[in-house]
């Protein structure tokens, strides 16, 4: 945890963008990236950048994340190269104070153990505020994964065995806090969606920050590597005036490998996305 006298440090990242073209951060990651996966075209711009990604990095339609591709064989020094690439891009490590007293608090559904980490993390994150912020866990519908035919870990393992959604989940977490009241909001998936995205818990909190009519600080709850990628899907689908969001992750706990590169490339993939692309989200 990384509490200090001070607070807790807000996670910070830089841009991926310059105006059309990849930033010098981005373009580092894309050397390395095409090292293991040639792009079949010269990429330049944003549209490039999109369709490479997209094409070579993104995971199975429907997969969870949990269930990846893993790159070609890596040599330990390529492994290494990655580490540095994706911490300079901020999806790992942290660099500025975060929020001394925010007005709302943003927990992102995931599954159960990221869930129970991210919890952990505000309930840690409270005991240093003077004012008590409004704490929301945003989830959803998806039904939970508590055991595979395959080798992978199940997505949700170790969740309650009364637990049968993602909602419900969040639900006996928030009840089992003492220090904190946790208000739990299913943001409801699209029709023929497995699970609510990102995108529609932008919408949903939109909706909740108008009605409430609440400005100011908003802080969002996530995990490393995924952060930087879902507070940019957030910024975009909810368009409130008068808020300021940050950033605060759970830290990254397993060991930097293919398996790590393949769950940063994906959700690569998907921010990249969410900074160039006018149409709806993906999952």
């Amino acid at each position: 945890m990384f509490f200090l006298v001070f607070g807790f440090f807000l996670q910070s990242f830089t841009g991926l963008f310059d105006g059309d073209y990849p930033s010098p951060e981005l373009k580092q990651v894309i050397v390395l990236a095409k090292k293991i996966r040639p792009a079949d075209k010269q990429i330049c711009k944003k549209k490039d950048t999109a369709e490479y990604f997209q094409k070579k990095w993104l995971r199975r339609k429907g997969a969870e994340r949990n269930v990846l591709d893993m790159p070609e064989s890596l040599s330990v020094q390529r492994i290494k190269e990655f580490n540095q690439v994706l911490t300079t891009l901020g999806m790992f490590g942290s660099s500025k104070y975060g929020p001394k007293n925010p007005k709302v608090v943003v927990i992102l559904g995931a599954s159960f153990p990221s869930m129970k980490k991210r919890v952990s993390l505000i309930c840690d994150y409270a005991r240093t505020l003077k004012s008590k912020p409004l704490v929301i866990l945003l989830t959803g519908d998806r039904a939970l994964e508590k055991s595979r035919q395959d080798k992978n870990i199940p997505l949700d393992q170790g969740a309650p065995a009364d637990c049968t959604t993602e909602e419900s989940a969040g639900r006996y977490l928030a009840e089992q806090q003492r220090d904190i009241e946790i208000q739990v909001i299913n943001s409801k998936k699209q029709p023929a969606a497995k699970r609510a995205t990102t995108a529609d818990n932008g919408r949903k909190l939109e909706s909740e920050l108008k009605q409430k009519n609440i400005q100011g600080e908003v802080l969002i709850i996530s995990s490393e590597p995924v952060g930087p990628y879902q507070l940019a899907s957030i910024k975009r689908y909810c368009n409130v005036s008068g808020i300021h969001f940050s950033l605060l992750s759970v830290p990254y706990s397993e060991p930097f490998d293919k398996k790590t590169i393949a769950l940063c490339m994906d959700t690569l993939a998907r921010w990249v996305y969410t900074e160039t692309s006018p149409s709806d989200f993906f999952k």
